[in-house]
């Protein structure tokens, strides 16, 4: 099991609910709870939780900053790999040392744990 670190104590509340919403909790599904949850109150913007999808068109949405535009691209990318093309669409724009690079990483860390042994990686960014 790998330890998850959250951003503060709300984005775990937040999680935790999110991913109570989730039609399963495999680590895809978590991943996806994790920055959903890192975005704030629009996850129902991003992701369509009865029929278990993302919303592409959430990516032009108003409310999007830098940081939440890039967490939705790397939702997008570990949910079936869309890319709009956008700037904010590939690995190169969507790790753009920003403040939430390392909570990038973890949602990589929670979608990779039962294939990679995580116990002995520390990453720092």
């Amino acid at each position: 099991m790998v330890k998850i670190i959250f951003e503060n104590k709300e984005h775990e509340i937040r999680y935790n609910n999110i991913l109570g919403r989730m039609i399963c909790s495999d680590n895809l599904h978590k991943s996806v709870a994790y920055l959903l949850a890192l975005i704030g109150d629009y996850e129902d913007d991003v992701f369509d939780f009865e029929n278990n999808r993302i919303k592409p068109e959430s990516l032009k949405a108003a409310w999007q900053t830098s940081n939440t535009a890039r967490a939705t691209a790397l939702i997008f990318a570990l949910w079936n790999g869309y890319n709009n093309d956008s700037n904010c669409g590939n690995v190169y724009n969507i790790f753009r040392y920003n403040y939430w690079d390392k909570y990038y990483i973890e949602a990589l860390k929670i979608y990779c744990s039962d294939s990679l042994n995580f116990s002995a990686v520390n990453f720092k960014i």
